[in-house]
């Protein structure tokens, strides 16, 4: 997997063995440097050096992944926003200081920003359009989209696209789940016993209940890789307006591209938004004139380069049990 967030690492060049203790990770990212070093044949000195260069370095890091919705979140906006001339860098901050937003990004089209936010509810949804994004008085407009079903995401497995939409909602996580996840977040590499020690339960307790959110697949573990190490640096974001019958088709066939590392159905003018991954500009208009624009079913479509991250969280925290912002205030 490659880090979304393109900041450039150090010069630093991956050998065949940095690349086997990653494939390894990729195979259980919670393993043991003993058990990396048994399955390489290696020393394990010199494999825990290396994995600590890697995560040193920038280049590499494990992280503990849940889907949003399993984290307390009803809605996950995505909001493309333009805004006057000179306040771009002031509205940015703006926008990434307000509560719910996870994502905020430099764009180079008629967005200046688009921006990413989850909420646990409706009433938080409603308070921070009304309220937070209406407040901010340099922003000349927004388009608002729902993201109402994730088809594909790169750092989690998914159902079959168009599977699943109407499944009841599931039982909410129980506190102890809760911090399970959190301090797995911050170190998804900790030992059994750290976790008990952290989260204040017997070490059997610890285990069991980390077993079962793995096996029921409410949280995963992934060494995320730096894009720009392997050589991809252009990000983008797909808006895609498809025929009604032909909305599966198009999922389905984006969903099957390498290149695309998420794709979600919204509500709005589009009906498919999706983020893809370049080496280059070249390989961004060979994707668009050879597999775009040949997709059956797709009528129009927006390409928006992504550029600077202003603020990137991931993977986002639990939602907080009082909820996110306090519409009373």
């Amino acid at each position: 997997m490659f880090d979304i967030n393109q900041v450039q690492s150090s010069s630093l060049s991956l050998d065949e063995l940095d690349l086997q203790i990653i494939e390894q990770l990729k195979v259980d990212a919670r393993q043991s440097v003993r058990a990396i070093a048994r399955v390489l044949g290696r020393n394990r000195e010199t494999v825990r050096y290396r994995l600590n260069r890697l995560i040193s370095e920038d280049i590499l890091r494990v992280v503990c992944v849940t889907k949003y919705e399993r984290l307390g979140y009803q809605f996950m906006l995505i909001i493309g926003v333009r805004v006057r001339p000179g306040c771009i860098e002031s509205v940015a901050q703006e926008l990434a200081d307000l509560p719910g937003v996870i994502d905020v990004s430099l764009t180079g089209s008629r967005y200046n920003l688009m921006v990413w936010a989850l909420f646990r509810d409706r009433k938080e949804l409603v308070h921070f359009v009304s309220k937070h994004l209406a407040g901010i008085s340099n922003i000349m407009s927004t388009e608002i989209m729902h993201s109402f079903h994730t088809v594909k995401d790169f750092w989690l497995v998914q159902t079959h696209p168009m599977e699943g939409m109407n499944n009841s909602s599931q039982e909410p996580l129980s506190d102890l789940d809760l911090s399970i996840i959190k301090a797995l977040q911050q170190n998804p590499r900790q030992t059994i016993t750290e976790l008990a020690s952290s989260i204040g339960c017997s070490r059997l307790v610890a285990r069991t209940k980390l077993e079962e959110l793995v096996q029921e697949g409410i949280i995963g573990f992934l060494p995320i890789v730096n894009t720009t190490v392997r050589g991809y640096s252009n990000w983008v974001v797909l808006l895609i307006k498809a025929e009604p019958d032909k909305v599966k088709a198009v999922v389905d066939e984006l969903s099957a591209h390498d290149t695309t590392w998420h794709v979600s159905l919204v509500t709005g003018q589009w009906q498919v938004y999706a983020v893809a991954l370049f080496r280059d500009s070249r390989q961004v208009n060979d994707f668009i004139a050879e597999t775009l624009s040949s997709i059956p079913g797709v009528t129009e479509f927006e390409v928006i380069p992504l550029g600077r991250p202003v603020k990137y969280t991931f993977p986002p925290d639990p939602a907080p049990r009082s909820g996110l912002a306090d519409p009373a205030k």
